[in-house]
């Protein structure tokens, strides 16, 4: 019925912190926050000083402090260190371990004031400059979090915390490839180290990159089967595929959502996500029930009503399908799905008034898309009013062709951008030349408005002109 359906999220906000990418460290259940290379430096600094019977206050202070923080202490920790920067503030070792305790505690602004205190006096401090990085990204300032990872990068080209926080930032900022980039490295250089392969696979399925995303979530399962975190992305990065069409992932991923869903039953996006799921595969009382369940969980659960009313639409049950989509515009769902949806639901009630109400608030919205044509025209006809009908059914026509060539162009744009960056350039060149001659693949010839053809026309002599350089490879990105 639909001439298009939205967008499902697969890159949930809930997976952790800077949009969905957890903190990964060498040793994620001990030193989370910070990261095994800050806690060896700590440890370091306590067993070069060597504190005797015979040390200075501040230094007994000081070992007091690391005695709280391996118990997990910080604020024991934080009491002792406050004394010990008092009273010799020169230290840079007690300006470090008395940031790191702040930090631990969620004390950001006098963690960075410590921080800067001992980088001042020793700029190259083991692990300064990467607890510098943690305290700018955790405050949101990406660019100065970048200048000290990248002085930590200097000191430490291969610390996998180092990158792993450089590519917790450029995920701040939105700089996803780049993060994947920084992401990539730290696999390489700790191939077992499994939060590290867990960041890659939610960079590069925000990137859309669901199969890259896919073999990456496989590896952290390989590595640490209890991962649920990962199991939930992997289901995630088979959906996406199954939106593309791929059946095989559809089924997989409402299996491994199911499996999700015995570890944590109270989880709506999970439950919401195999809904959406199921109804891919054309199970559409299997769906309704899922999204139910959600719907009594969390009744104001972003587009489950909107998603109940369409599934019930599907089941032919409209008056349940207008009133779950009423309720969508109530919880303030409200876009050209909602109004289409509600609409096409109450002309098959005969509430025609309301019908042609939302039928035509949808068409307001979206006034390219055929759909909300093709049911007033429908309505019209009901209403034995023939010549109205016939305008719409006129619309309709018009933009059905017209989506129809968009859908084919978009659809040949995309194919041959594939082939172009895998490097099957001729392959890629002819797909285009083919469109902007009229023809697509083989099939019957199609023939494309002349605006359409320009712009196609132009990007196959672009790639043809410039030997498939990275600048022409950019007209696809």
């Amino acid at each position: 019925m639909f001439g298009k359906v939205p967008c499902l999220a697969t890159f949930p906000s809930s997976a952790g912190r800077h949009r969905g990418l957890l903190p990964a460290r060498a040793n994620e259940k001990t030193t989370s926050h910070i990261g095994r290379f800050l806690t060896l430096a700590l440890v370091l600094s306590i067993s070069v000083r060597g504190f005797s019977s015979a040390s200075s206050p501040a230094e007994q202070a000081y070992a007091r402090a690391t005695r709280a923080m391996a118990t997990g202490d910080y604020r024991a920790a934080a009491a002792e260190l406050r004394f010990s920067v008092r009273v010799e503030p020169n230290q840079a070792a007690f300006q470090f371990a008395y940031a790191y305790a702040l930090n631990r505690l969620g004390e950001i602004e006098s963690a960075r004031a410590a921080i800067a205190k001992c980088l001042k006096v020793r700029e190259d401090y083991p692990g300064a400059n990467l607890l510098a990085g943690e305290i700018e990204s955790a405050r949101g300032d990406f660019g100065a979090a970048v200048e000290y990872l990248e002085k930590a990068r200097q000191q430490d080209a291969g610390n996998v915390d180092v990158l792993s926080s450089l590519g917790l930032v450029f995920v701040g900022q939105g700089l996803f490839r780049g993060a994947a980039t920084q992401f990539r490295e730290v696999t390489r250089l700790r191939p077992d180290f499994a939060p590290g392969h867990f960041n890659l696979g939610l960079a590069l399925l925000k990137l859309g990159d669901a199969p890259g995303a896919e073999k990456e979530f496989r590896q952290v399962l390989k590595l640490a089967s209890d991962y649920e975190k990962a199991r939930v992305e992997l289901a995630n990065s088979l959906l996406a595929q199954g939106r593309e069409g791929n059946l095989e992932k559809t089924r997989e991923a409402v299996e491994t959502y199911r499996r999700a869903l015995e570890q944590s039953p109270d989880q709506p996006e999970l439950r919401f996500n195999l809904a959406f799921a199921l109804s891919l595969l054309r199970d559409e009382q299997g769906a309704l029930s899922e999204y139910q369940k959600v719907a009594q969980s969390k009744p104001d659960y972003p587009s489950v009503q909107f998603y109940l009313g369409y599934t019930e639409y599907r089941l032919n049950d409209y008056a349940s399908a207008a009133r779950h989509l009423r309720t969508a515009l109530d919880h303030g769902t409200d876009n050209f799905f909602v109004r289409y949806c509600l609409g096409s639901a109450l002309l098959q009630t005969g509430d025609h008034v309301s019908a042609k109400a939302e039928l035509e608030m949808a068409a307001k919205i979206d006034p390219k898309d055929p759909g909300p044509h093709f049911q007033l025209a429908k309505l019209y006809r009901a209403l034995g009013d023939t010549q109205r009908a016939a305008e719409e059914n006129n619309k309709f026509r018009n933009l059905s062709a017209r989506q129809e060539e968009g859908w084919h162009i978009n659809a040949l744009e995309k194919s041959a951008t594939v082939d172009l960056q895998r490097g099957r350039t001729a392959k890629g060149i002819d797909a285009l030349k083919g469109v902007s001659q009229g023809g697509l693949f083989g099939s019957p010839r199609r023939q494309f408005s002349a605006q359409s053809r320009a712009r196609l026309s132009g990007k196959w002599k672009t790639c043809r002109c410039k030997a498939f350089s990275r600048r022409s490879l950019a007209a696809f990105a």
